[in-house]
């Protein structure tokens, strides 16, 4: 990844909360970050979809929820994802 290039950050989280609404748009206006906000109380994965979500991830931020939180978690370890 090069200099100029944006880092891919998902974050798992259910954003109806003022606390993680003001957090997502932080991280919004970080010009050095291409976010995705995952909804895991509305967006539910199938297992062998995933590992597409999580290509070219650099970072995965989760809000444990259900799960959906729990795979992706599980998943980000054995694919060598950092996260948080």
């Amino acid at each position: 990844m090069g200099k100029n290039s944006k880092k891919k950050l998902v974050f798992s989280v259910k954003a109806n909360h003022c606390i993680i609404r003001g957090v997502v748009k932080k991280l919004q206006d970080d010009n050095k970050i291409d976010l995705v906000v995952h909804d895991p109380t509305q967006d539910f994965f199938e297992l062998e979809t995933i590992p597409q979500f999580l290509e070219d991830i650099d970072l995965l931020v989760v809000k444990v929820r259900n799960d959906c939180s729990i795979d992706l978690l599980h998943l980000a370890k054995i694919y060598k994802i950092p996260t948080l």
